[in-house]
C-alpha cells in the first residue's frame, strides 16, 4: 500500500501534535517496511520529521507555513492533487481534520474536541471552521482514531457517530528520556540559564485559559503564606503573544502578586530541557479542565514524579491512582493536594510507583502497531 499523512499543522511547536508526528514517523520506520509511506509537510517544518528508511518519502506542499490560511489552502487545495500525482492508496490525518475533498480513502484521528465543552477558548472564525469540517471529516471517514474513551464519547455525542466506527488508541511516552539520571553539571546549567532553584512545582502545557494557570498561581501563593515553602513556581508553555492576551493577564497577576522571582514563566522548552525540569521537580501539576490525552502526565510518570490534576474528561481514565485529582477550579483543594503530598513522605513514594506502573500501559510501539493495523485493515 501507498499510505500518505497529513503533517500539515501537526509539527506546531506548543501542542502535543508534533510530539505524536515525529514518534508515529520514528516508529513505523522501525516496524514496516513492506508498505509505502508518504508524509505531506509544510516547506517550513519538513526537517523535523526524521525519515531515513527507504519506503518513506517526505512530500514538501510549498507555502503552507506562514500562516493558518495558507496552512488551510495547502490541506483543502493543494494537498489533493498530490494525493492522486502520487498514487496514494490511502489517507490519514492524524490532526482532527480531512481535507474538505479527498480523492482516496482516508482515517482521521480526532485528538480534541475542546470547541465542543468551551467554544470561548479560540475565536469565531476558528470554532466555525472546527464545528463545521470535524463532523464532516468523521462522517466521511473509512474509521476515527480516539486517543482516550473521554474523546470518543465525545465523538459519538456530538457528532453523532457510530462508536463501532471509533477505536480508541492511547498515545504513547518515550520513556528512557524522562528515566535517566543526569549530570549535576547538566542540571545546573539548564537551571541557571531559566532562572530555577530548586525546589520547586512543575507544569508544562500551553497557556490557555480553560487550563486554570490563573488557579494554580493562587494555589501556590496560598502555600507560600500558609507554610512559607521554599519553592518555585515553574510554568512552561506559551500562548498568545498579544498584550491582552491570558499569557499577559498572567504575568500581570504574577507581578501584582510581587512573585516574580517565585513563579518562572520561561516560554516553550524541548524536551532537551524539559528532561531536566521533569527530574528534579517535587510535584507536578496540571489543573487544566479539558485534556484529551495529556503526554505531560506520563512524562512526569516516567520521571519519577508525584502528580496532583484534574478530576474531570480523560484525567481519571489517564491517571488512574497514580495521582492526587481534584476540582481543577477549587483553588482549596488544589493548595491542599499539594500540602498532602509534601507532608506524607510515603503517600509522594505511593504516587511514584504508581505512576511507574501506570505508564508501562502508554507506549509508541504500542499505539502505532494499533494505528498501523487500523490503516491496513482498510
Amino acid at each position: 500500500m501507498r499510505i500518505g499523512i497529513c503533517a500539515l499543522g501537526a509539527i506546531s511547536q506548543d501542542t502535543g501534535g508534533q510530539t505524536y508526528i515525529i514518534n508515529l514517523a520514528r516508529t513505523l520506520q522501525e516496524i514496516d517496511k513492506e508498505n509505502e509511506f508518504y508524509f505531506f509537510v509544510s516547506d517550513a517544518e519538513g526537517d523535523i520529521l526524521p525519515l531515513k528508511e527507504q519506503n518513506f518519502k517526505k512530500i514538501s506542499v510549498p507555502n503552507t507555513s506562514a500562516n493558518v490560511f495558507r496552512r488551510l489552502a495547502g490541506e483543502h487545495i493543494k494537498l489533493p492533487p498530490l494525493i492522486k500525482k502520487f498514487k496514494i492508496d490511502l489517507m490519514y490525518y492524524p490532526n482532527n481534520f480531512a481535507s474538505f475533498y479527498c480523492p482516496v480513502p482516508y482515517v482521521v484521528a480526532i485528538r480534541s474536541m475542546l470547541y465542543y465543552h468551551y467554544p470561548y477558548a479560540i475565536d469565531k472564525t476558528r470554532l466555525w471552521y472546527r464545528k463545521w469540517l470535524t463532523p464532516r471529516s468523521a462522517r466521511r471517514a473509512k474509521m476515527i482514531i480516539a486517543p482516550s474513551e473521554d474523546i470518543k464519547k465525545d465523538i459519538c455525542n456530538y457528532i453523532k457517530t457510530d462508536p463501532a466506527k471509533v477505536k480508541v488508541i492511547h498515545h504513547g511516552v518515550n520513556t528512557s528520556l524522562f528515566e535517566k539520571e543526569y549530570d549535576e553539571r547538566e542540571y545546573a546549567e539548564v537551571f541557571n540559564s531559566l532562572g530555577i532553584n530548586a525546589p520547586f512545582f512543575l507544569y508544562v502545557s500551553a497557556l490557555w485559559e480553560y487550563k486554570n494557570q490563573d488557579k494554580l498561581i493562587l494555589a501556590f501563593k496560598d502555600l507560600v503564606e500558609r507554610y512559607n515553602i521554599p519553592h518555585q513556581l515553574i510554568l512552561v508553555g506559551k500562548g498568545l503573544s498579544t498584550k491582552d492576551s491570558y499569557e499577559q493577564r498572567l504575568r500581570n497577576m504574577i507581578k501584582d502578586m510581587k512573585l516574580e522571582r517565585r513563579v518562572i514563566m520561561p516560554g516553550f522548552l524541548g524536551h532537551d530541557k524539559l528532561k531536566y525540569l521533569y527530574k528534579k521537580c517535587d510535584v507536578f501539576l496540571f489543573p487544566s479542565s479539558y485534556e484529551s490525552f495529556g503526554n505531560p502526565l506520563f512524562e512526569a510518570m516516567s520521571a519519577g514524579v508525584p502528580i496532583v490534576a484534574s478530576n474531570v474528561h480523560s484525567f481519571p481514565e489517564m491517571i488512574k491512582d497514580a495521582g492526587l485529582l481534584v476540582d481543577p477550579l477549587n483553588v482549596d483543594e488544589l493548595s491542599g493536594a499539594i500540602s498532602k503530598i509534601l507532608q506524607d513522605p510515603s503517600l509522594k513514594r505511593q504516587l511514584i510507583q504508581a505512576g511507574k506502573e501506570r505508564v508501562k500501559f502508554f507506549s509508541w510501539s504500542k499505539c502505532v502497531k494499533e494505528t498501523l493495523r487500523v490503516l491496513t485493515s482498510i
